[in-house]
């Protein structure tokens, strides 16, 4: 990071392609990135792109980034749960629910995993990088320390209990995409028990920013090529990598959608009995969409210090407490020194 800051001060970058969204805040807010409405405004001025998700972006009233691609993130509750949903906002009564109510799950997934999982889902619940502020000592991050410890050590026990739980159990991320369209009978999606983070969170491997300064004409060929060329969108749609992945680009993104759900209706191997049902949970994706508001993953450099930590009490080597404690210390330290 501190030699991507020289490279950004002394001009030998013009074009950022960034995992953390935090960072090009930061650089948005200290006035090193062109606004996006400045380098592409057809862009924003046609409707192309999720408002919703710009909306998200924005730094003192300006978009700083656009992700490439994004790969939507949800929390499942299975249906036959939810005359206990409105009981379940506290993330320590959350987690006691799926402790007594799915004691299957803890077989099927790592420590690490389901930890990771989350974090990169709350993020910016744990951590305020702008005001430099950290909340890792609360009764709610040891509840979902103590949860994640209850899975198991190695990917070799969860690969062996594969099969063994029945039903529906609760999942804290999976593909919207998967289970709005095969798996509406048995699940609804809603918001995780952390304030401020939607149902559907977004996640993205590449943010686009451009430094002030730079070659505008060439910055906006380029947003103008990856975001409503519909060659390159048939080229990032082929790619297994992401064939799960949305675009911020609405007609797009619901134009796959659309795609996949013909196809799927046309498939004499895919039996939907229930067509009307299968169509209704696949509107609900597209609410999901564009309502959705939150960006999930924090800082990466971060999350690897959090996680390093939290392995060390999922290893038994500390207490929870002392887990939270060391990742408050650490995870503050890394923000201030870096803002």
């Amino acid at each position: 990071m501190d030699q991507l800051n020289r490279a950004l001060l002394s001009g030998e970058v013009d074009i950022l392609g960034l995992p953390d969204l935090s960072a090009l805040k930061n650089y948005a807010a200290k006035g090193l990135l062109t606004p996006m409405e400045t380098v592409a405004p057809t862009l924003f001025s046609s409707g192309v792109l999720y408002e919703n998700m710009v909306e998200a972006l924005r730094v003192d009233g300006s978009c700083c980034c656009l992700p490439l691609v994004l790969q939507p993130q949800v929390n499942a509750v299975p249906k036959r749960y939810q005359a206990a949903a409105s009981d379940l906002a506290a993330p320590q009564a959350y987690f006691s629910f799926l402790a007594e109510n799915e004691p299957e799950a803890f077989g099927l997934d790592t420590r690490e995993i389901r930890f990771s999982n989350w974090l990169t889902a709350t993020a910016d619940y744990w951590i305020d990088a702008e005001a430099g502020t950290t909340h890792f000592q609360t009764e709610e991050f040891l509840a979902l320390l103590e949860y994640c410890d209850r899975f198991v050590l190695t990917p070799a026990e969860a690969m062996a209990n594969q099969g063994a739980a029945e039903g529906t159990p609760m999942a804290s991320c999976n593909q919207p995409m998967y289970l709005g369209m095969h798996l509406w009978e048995d699940y609804d999606l809603v918001p995780p028990p952390f304030a401020g983070v939607s149902a559907c969170t977004l996640h993205s491997n590449t943010y686009l920013a451009v430094v002030s300064g730079c070659d505008l004409e060439a910055a906006k060929a380029l947003m103008m090529t990856l975001f409503t060329d519909e060659g390159w969108h048939e080229t990032w749609k082929s790619s297994e990598m992401t064939r799960l992945c949305i675009s911020i680009n609405r007609e797009w993104a619901e134009g796959d959608l659309d795609a996949e759900v013909a196809q799927m209706l046309d498939d004499p191997y895919t039996e939907i009995q229930d067509q009307e049902g299968f169509l209704s949970g696949v509107a609900h994706m597209k609410a999901l969409y564009a309502e959705a508001n939150h960006f999930a993953g924090g800082i990466s450099e971060l999350n690897n210090v959090i996680l390093e930590e939290a392995q060390v009490y999922f290893n038994g080597d500390c207490t929870a407490q002392q887990a939270a404690e060391r990742i408050e210390n650490r995870v503050w330290l890394y923000i201030n020194e870096h803002n």
